[in-house]
This record gives C-alpha cells, structure tokens and sequence, in this order.
C-alpha cells in the first residue's frame, strides 16, 4: 500500500493511539535520550537542493521542507545532546504515526495526515497581491506536533517557529550569531499557532562585496524570504538605440508609441519566460526633451535634484510596455517592478491607468535614516511618508521597499544601529497596506549588529517591540557579561536615537561618536572584561568571551577612528591622525580576521588595498588616511608649509535670501554683539534651528553645518546660502604671494573673498555624490593676505541636506609653485 494511501486510511480511522492527554506536557527529550522522532515524506528528501554544473546549489521545489526537519533535529540536538531520528520511509513513517512515540510531523506530511489543517492554514493566510502569505500552523494533538506552512518556505518557518518557542535564537550570520538555549529536558506543552505575517516580502540581500557566509540560513531562520532572482534591465542603456544621429538621450520620446514597443521587445523574452522583471530608471537624468515628454512634465522639477520630474512621461512608458507584454503572453505570471527613488521617481501627478502587472519599488533614496516616520525631529521623513502614502494608493498596495541599510554606505565599520527608525517604519509600512521590504546591507555586522535580526522580527510581526527583544539578547547573548553589555549598546544605541543628524556618511561620526561617549563605552567594556576574567577556564563561558573579544575589537575602530577625526578636524594634527588612521585600518583587519561577516572590503571580491594606499578610493577608510597623508606633507615641509592656524570657530551667518553679496558681507566685520548677549538661549542643539538669520553666530569648522543644528524653523536642514568669516594675524614675512589656503573638509559651491575682494571659486554639483568624495578645497589667496591683521570669508551654497565646513581650515606655503 501507498503511503498516500496508508495515511488516508490513518485519517478515516483515526487510529493515533494517545496516552499522553492533550492537556498534560509531552516529554520529547529527557535525560540526553530523544523520546521523539521527526517524520517528513521521502519526496521531500528527494527533492533536496541539487547542485549545478558550476557548483551553485539550486533549492528544488521542496527544498525548505527537507532542510526544515534537518535543522529541527540539528538544533534539539544543540539544545539537549539528543537527536531525534528523521524518518521518511513509507512503513516507518506509518507505524510511527499509530504509535504512542511523540512525533513531530513537518511539512506536506501534516496537511496529509490531517486535512483539516490545510483549511485552517488558508484561514490564517493574508490575502496575496503578488508573491505568497507565508502562513504557518502548529498544533500539537497529543502526542503527535503538527508543523506546516502555506509553501515549501513556510514549512520551514513552522519549525523556525516552534524553535524560537524553545528559546533558540539567531542574532548575526554563522554559528557565532546563535544563541542556543540547553536545555536538559525538552516538552511542548499545549501548542496552537496559525499566524501569517502582514508582509509578502521579507528579504535582504548583501551588496558591495560583503560576505555572505550563513546567510541564507540566517534568514530562514528569521522568517526571512530571502533574494528574489529577477531580469533586470536599465532603462536609460536600452533607450540608447533610440537616440537619432548627432542626438542625446533627451531626444528620445518616453511617452511615445514606439519608445515602448522597443522597449517590449527588449523585455519580451524574460516576461514570456515567466521570470520577474526589474526595469531601473534610478538617478536623475536631465529629461525630458521630447514635447510629449515636456507637456507631461508640465515643467515640475523633483524636490532634490532640481531636475525634470519624469514620473508622468515614464509612467505612459511603462504602463504601455506592461500592456503589449500582457496581450502577447496573458498566461506568463511576470510581473514588471520598476525602482522609484524617492529623491527623483515621485509619484505620477496625474491619474494615469496602471497596469496590474507593474510593482513599485521605492528607495528612500538620500532621505534620513536615522529618524523614523513620525519623528517630529525629521520632517524630510514625513515628506517620504506622503510619497509612500501616494505610491501604496496608486498601485493599490503592490509597493515594496527597497531598504537601503544606512551602514550600507559609512564604509568604516562602525556600528551604525536603525531598528529604532525601522520599528517605526514597518508599522507605517502595514498601515500603507504593501507588499513588504526588501533589505540592501552591506553585511558588515560590526557596523549593521542587530539591524537585519531586527528588521526580520519586526517585519514578521510588527507588533513585536524592539526593546522587548533587545531585553531577552543580553542575557542570550552575553550569558554573565549580560550586564556591562546592556550598559554598552544602550549608550551606543542612544547615541543614534537621540542625534539630530539626517545624513548617513562618514563625516557624521563626530556628531554620535564624540570623545565623551567613546569614554563612557571604555567603561562599560572595562567592567565586562573585570567579570570575564574568572570565567576564562569554564568551556560553557567560551561563546560569551568570543562575542566579549568581538566588542572589543568593534571598540577598538570606534575608539581609534573617532580620535583620528579629532586629531584631524578639530585639532588639525596630521601626523597624530594619520597615526591613529593607520591603527584604525589595522582594527578593522583584525576584527575581517576574526569573521570575515564583521566588515567587508578587506577579503575576498572588492577588498580594500593594503599599503602603499596611493590608489585608495577616497570614499573608503583607506582612501580617508590617505588624504590625512597628504595634508601632513602640506605642513611638515615635504609638500607645504603651515602658516599659522586658523581659529576652529568662525563667525557663521545664514543668509535665506541671498543677500549677502549685495549687502558686501565680505567687506563687513562680522557684528557678533547679539550672539554675545543672546547665544547661550540657543546652545541646545534642537533650539539652534530658531537662532535669527538676521544675526551672525560662532560655528565650529570640525563638524557640517547642520549636525551644529542649522536648520530651518520647521527642522528642515538649512538650505541656501551660509557664510563663514575670521580674522587672521599674521606676522611680519608670512604673507607670501604664493600662501593658499585648505580646505581639508567642505561641502557646497564656494566663493573665497580675502580681505574683502573674491580671490577663488569652487563650481559643485548640486547631487552631493556626483563630487569627490575628498571633499576639499585647496584655493589661492591671490597674493591679497597681508602682514597685521587679514579677514577671510568663505560664501557656500548648500542646495541639499548638509553643507559648510568641516574640517579645520588651514593656510600654509607650497615648497614647489602650485599648477
């Protein structure tokens, strides 16, 4: 007999023999001896991943299901000593499901054995848009333990569940990041969830080299559903053929009739395949030139980037596309997603028709990280909300977020915690009634720690509370060292929680690291190690010492990496930083040769260079101290020579209007009397926002404007035109024609006046990013410095989130003449 056939006959006569009540515990592991077995179909175990010719593992339809009943043994073994046997056999799993043994039944199996579960599992499901409910059930009868889901990925969630039940948790990627409860007798007491998250998508991937080492597990095991495959086409490079002779890309017509049949034939093969496609329209480009494009556009610019707003032209485009497709191929199940960066992709203007098959996939693309929506202290949040609000209704739902991790992009390895603005987001996020989150990290776990654990919990269950489950992670896992632990990352996490800064590079660490809290984390760390020392002979205490020696070395860039930012903006003291740089590049191989998951760019694909850092990109750590290099040999005589310092605060004025140059602010002494009398009013950081513009202030040049609080009344970072100014002594013999002045750290178009006259301008790009990533200035005084005293005045446009100063300016001579 078939075993369909045997478990047909099981439900008819419901032979289960019971001697365990259902209100009594069932005992599944005792005294290092299982008492349970786990039972799963064979065509589950012959469906397992198999491997193709290049080695990739390719996951089989019912790959989850096997791998579920896997890590179920694997990990009541890691918890009890004891594992349970996995059976498959037709026989075997017949008499295991009539006899009094405790069975935990996984998978298709269950739904087999008692239909009655497959109908409660469509109860619990949540409608789907696009993709799957994830629902999952468990019920225990007896002494028999249902675990299913709605899918092959949902069986495995059933058991991930059941395991969280017991107290298994998985914090970070690889064994490292488990904290496995042991637990010398194993029960299951009275047993019945049927739950589906809100979300369809759950997923997270890793970019930019990072490794991705244990985290397909990690995600599972997180209730994640993982790296969606897709056909990804730029729109732009397949647009190209379209440009006529002597042409541009403005040329071409987004909105016309054969823009979007060239486009559909270009798609046409993935879409009649069935595959999911992905069509990238990201960056600003300075369309439309077209006249349908232009009567579209209406002449509306994107906030951000000041260019052509082209949602509406692109919106005919794809929606035309998605229609040709769909009339050639109605049975294909493709669907079209097309990336919308909140900062350039804003919603359609006009009620346009939407195609079904068309997804939204919204980057809060340069919108504030590290403030959640509904944060009063960040209204470019709320403008994100209200493009959200504006996507989610116009595509009815079918959005989901493209999460780009703010670590993603410091590229320096300190920790850089968001679960406070994503436990916010993601109830935003269910309100909106979309499709759910797609995460893009870096995978450096010194820097994200707890971000994608979080997140996935958060996106399962959006009612779980972020502090409830950072609560249960100390003693989890830092066992004895609970205590210290807590102390650290609070201080750390406040630090995020608490900042104004709406930015997300690396010029922001002095704003959240400062030399105060970096003491305080000393401290913290120092009272852990005291309680680690007597437990360094106890085997049990070894995975809390790993993860203490962790701690360590993330402190360790933290510490010396912040204090290379002092040494360098605020004091000035090249060979002090670069000393300091040198030992933050080596913190951060050590903690790459501990687990390459900590950091990336240090091994394997993209890895940063080792010494001689000549050729570093200045976006990255090593790029930075190579920059520190060269500013020490501007003033230790190699390349330059310092004049004299110039002061670390300037006279600051913010000039909304733009009047400055009319009212010659350069050829004025800044009036500094109000600030004298009324500035302490505005010392704290939220009241500096309401400081008048009329008046000038003290800023300091080691920090960007706007993590000083300048801002505008409403919060919003202070955008325009802002002017620093200083008096400069010198002495007799140091006013050479040939002294320049530096600006190691400057964001912004600049004008550089001396003495009341412009000597040097400084063209930028309004996007931040499209800049070097150097940031600096190195302008020509034009001979107009003399000896006595000297007024410098800086002018600055700032059209985007941050501008001004910051790093310490200074004035030095050339030992060779300048280009």
């Amino acid at each position: 007999m078939s075993l369909s056939r045997r478990l047909a006959c099981l439900v008819v006569s419901s032979v289960f023999v019971c001697s365990v009540t259902r209100g009594e515990p069932l005992t599944l592991v005792r005294d290092g001896s299982a008492r349970v077995v786990i039972l799963v179909e064979e065509a589950a175990q012959a469906g397992a991943a198999v491997r193709n010719k290049a080695g990739r593992e390719i996951p089989s339809a019912r790959h989850h299901e096997w791998k579920a009943a896997l890590d179920l043994a694997l990990y009541i073994e890691k918890m009890t000593g004891a594992r349970p046997p996995v059976i498959t056999g037709e026989a075997e799993v017949s008499a295991a499901l009539q006899a009094e043994t405790p069975a935990l039944v996984v998978g298709e199996l269950a739904l087999r054995v008692r239909p009655a579960l497959r109908e409660e599992l469509k109860k619990a499901a949540r409608p789907a848009k696009v993709f799957d409910s994830d629902a999952i059930l468990l019920r225990r009868e007896g002494t028999k333990v249902f675990l299913a889901g709605s899918n092959d990925r949902s069986h495995y969630f059933a058991v991930a569940k059941l395991l969280r039940e017991w107290g298994c948790r998985w914090y970070l990627p690889t064994e490292f990041g488990e904290a496995i409860p042991e637990r010398p007798e194993l029960t299951i007491d009275k047993l019945e969830i049927a739950y589906a998250p809100p979300f369809e998508q759950r997923g997270c991937q890793v970019t930019q080299g990072g490794s991705e080492e244990g985290l397909a597990d990690f995600q599972l095991r997180n209730f994640m559903s993982g790296k969606r495959e897709a056909s990804h086409l730029y729109l732009w490079g397949a647009l190209k053929a379209l440009v006529p002779p002597e042409g541009t890309l403005a040329d071409v017509p987004l909105a016309a009739p054969e823009t979007a049949a060239h486009l559909a034939t270009k798609l046409e093969k993935a879409f009649a395949e069935g595959k999911p496609i992905v069509l990238s329209a990201a960056n600003a480009v300075q369309l439309p030139g077209a006249e349908v494009d232009r009567a579209l556009s209406a002449g509306l610019m994107d906030k951000f980037f000041r260019a052509p707003l082209l949602t509406d032209p692109l919106w005919v485009l794809y929606n035309a596309v998605a229609e040709t497709l769909q009339e050639r191929h109605p049975a294909s199940p493709s669907t079209i997603e097309i990336r919308a960066d909140a900062n350039f992709t804003l919603p359609p203007q006009r009620e346009l028709p939407t195609n079904g098959r068309l997804l939204v996939d919204l980057v809060p693309q340069d919108i504030d990280p590290n403030h959640g929506i509904g944060d009063p202290r960040s209204p470019s949040k709320e403008e994100f909300a209200g493009i959200l609000h504006q996507w989610a209704r116009k595509m009815e739902g079918r959005v989901l977020i493209h999460d780009r991790e703010p670590a993603m992009t410091l590229w320096r390895d300190l920790p850089n915690p968001s679960h406070h603005v994503f436990a916010r987001d993601v109830r935003r996020y269910r309100e909106e009634g979309i499709l759910g989150v797609r995460t893009e990290s870096r995978g450096a776990f010194a820097t994200t720690f707890l971000n994608l654990h979080l997140r996935a919990q958060l996106l399962w269950n959006p009612d779980e509370e972020a502090a409830a489950l950072l609560e249960e992670f100390y003693p989890k896992f830092y066992g004895p060292l609970a205590e210290p632990m807590r102390a650290y990352w609070s201080t750390l996490f406040q630090a995020w929680e608490e900042t104004l800064v709406t930015e997300h590079e690396y010029y922001v660490i002095p704003a959240i690291y400062g030399p105060e809290r970096v003491e305080t984390l000393r401290g913290h760390l120092a009272a852990a190690r005291k309680l680690a020392g007597p437990l360094r002979d106890e085997p049990r205490a070894r995975p809390f010492l790993d993860r203490l020696e962790f701690t360590e070395k993330s402190f360790a860039v933290i510490d010396r990496y912040s204090a290379m930012l002092h040494a360098a903006n605020t004091e000035a003291d090249y060979p002090r930083a670069v000393q300091l740089g040198r030992e933050a590049l080596a913190a951060r191989v050590a903690l790459a040769e501990m687990n390459p998951i900590f950091t990336t760019r240090l091994v394997g694909k993209g890895a940063e260079p080792a010494e001689p850092l000549e050729n570093a990109n200045p976006a990255l750590l090593a790029g930075e101290v190579r920059q520190l290099i060269e500013l020490e040999e501007l003033t230790n005589g190699t390349k330059g020579t310092k004049i004299g310092e110039l002061p670390l605060q300037w006279a600051f004025r913010r000039d909304p209007r733009d009047t400055g140059v009319a009212r010659a602010f350069a050829r004025q002494v800044a009036d500094l009397s109000y600030w004298e009398k009324q500035g302490a009013g505005y010392a704290a950081l939220e009241k500096r926002k309401d400081y008048p513009t009329t008046e000038w202030e003290l800023l300091r040049t080691d920090l960007y404007a706007q993590a000083q609080g300048i801002r505008h009344p409403d919060g919003q970072s202070f955008t325009g035109y802002l002017w620093y100014k200083t008096p400069v002594e010198l002495p007799p013999g140091a006013a050479s024609e040939t002294a320049r002045i530096r600006f190691p750290g400057l964001f912004g178009e600049a004008w550089l006046y001396v003495n009341g006259e412009l000597v040097a301008h400084r063209p930028q790009s309004a996007i931040w990013w499209e800049n070097s990533y150097r940031f600096d200035w190195d302008a020509p005084l034009g001979g107009k410095l003399k000896p006595g005293g000297n007024d410098i005045t800086l002018r600055v446009y700032n059209p985007h989130h941050h501008g001004g100063i910051f790093r310490r300016p200074f004035l030095y001579q050339p030992t060779t003449p300048a280009p």
